[in-house]
């Protein structure tokens, strides 16, 4: 468990029993360096994956309380490449895309990526069996996303002198 990362905190303790308590806790830390004990099935299940003063922290970038597609982007590349439920998976994280470690925290990846320029742009990834990074990544429109798509393995282009 110690190095395994849930959101922003990353366990740094063996599980333990506290005394009192049934369920096994661990101790995490926050990327803002607070250290907390918390539960580990809870932890599992996805809950305390940040601290409660970094969960309240806001980017900046919200207008009234509205996502922005930037953030958007942001959290629905972390979930087609962490989460098996979600929809297009098997696509990305199922068959081994991931992103650059440092992107699991929205103010890094607005750092390297900048806003979404238009509505008509979306993340896109030069190398599209790479994974996503600041090296690999672009705000392209969908003309654009498709003259780079990967061609399906059961599709072929068959040239004139293939038969």
């Amino acid at each position: 468990m110690i190095g395994r990362r849930f959101g922003k905190r990353v366990v740094i303790s063996e599980p333990f029993k506290l005394e009192g308590k049934k369920d096994r806790s661990v101790v995490v830390r926050c990327n803002c360096g607070r250290d907390d004990i918390v539960v580990l099935s809870g932890l599992l299940k996805g809950r305390y994956s940040a601290c409660r003063a970094c969960a309240a922290t806001k980017h900046g970038m919200a207008k009234r309380g509205k996502v922005t597609r930037t953030f958007r982007s942001w959290e629905s590349m972390r979930r087609r490449c962490t989460d098996p439920k979600c929809n297009r998976w098997e696509h990305y994280g199922g068959r081994g895309i991931g992103y650059h470690q440092a992107w699991e925290v929205f103010e890094v990846f607005l750092r390297d990526m900048g806003p979404c320029p238009t509505s008509h742009h979306s993340l896109d990834r030069i190398d599209v069996d790479g994974n996503y990074g600041p090296d690999n990544c672009r705000w392209a429109t969908a003309k654009e996303q498709r003259a780079n798509q990967r061609q399906p393995a059961d599709t072929h282009d068959w040239a004139e002198g293939d038969f």
